[in-house]
């Protein structure tokens, strides 16, 4: 659960060290590089140490592990995104913003889906309950997902009228594709 988080924040840091290496800024890149392999040392015996130990760790094993690896990626891609947009003359700020917004919608949006899921009643329904469960709550999910991403296009990074020319697109193909079965 703790490593779903990594992936998105390799994307960012894949992107902005895109940047500085395009930039010829590879001595930031190295530089950051080296603190964040450093910070994940320290990070790792933290996590992953038993508390017997003369300087104690939190005894987390591979949920300490995990833990590291998002740590140090998060910390790492922000400094990498700092310096890109220092060097960019663009905000920091608005930058770190864009990476917990969607984060946030998408987190209540499946805490409201598991919570509407929970009182329909399938949990003690054997396994093709627990199948339709997981179903009802995907679907679920997936409709508040999308209603969320047409309330606010912007965190797609799109404008109403793209979103709305992207459904037309999508609309002409299906109908193209149904004609061509016919």
């Amino acid at each position: 659960m703790v490593m779903i988080f990594y992936p998105i924040h390799q994307t960012y840091g894949q992107l902005a060290g895109g940047i500085l290496l395009s930039m010829e800024r590879t001595d930031i890149y190295r530089n950051i590089s080296i603190l964040s392999s450093a910070l994940g040392i320290i990070l790792c015996y933290f996590f992953i140490a038993p508390s017997t130990y003369l300087i104690p760790g939190l005894d987390l094993g591979a949920t300490g592990l995990a833990l590291k690896m998002v740590v140090v990626q998060i910390i790492g891609v922000n400094i990498i995104i700092y310096f890109v947009c220092r060097s960019l003359k663009k905000s920091f700020v608005s930058t770190l913003g864009w990476q917990i917004v969607p984060l946030i919608a998408l987190f209540s949006t499946g805490y409201l889906s598991a919570l509407v899921k929970s009182h329909i009643g399938f949990a003690n329904a054997g396994l093709m309950g627990t199948l339709f469960s997981v179903f009802l709550f995907g679907v679920l999910y997936l409709c508040a997902a999308v209603m969320l991403c047409w309330m606010f296009p912007v965190l797609l990074g799109l404008k109403r009228g793209e979103l709305v020319g992207y459904m037309n697109r999508f609309r002409t193909y299906v109908r193209d594709v149904l004609d061509r079965m016919r």
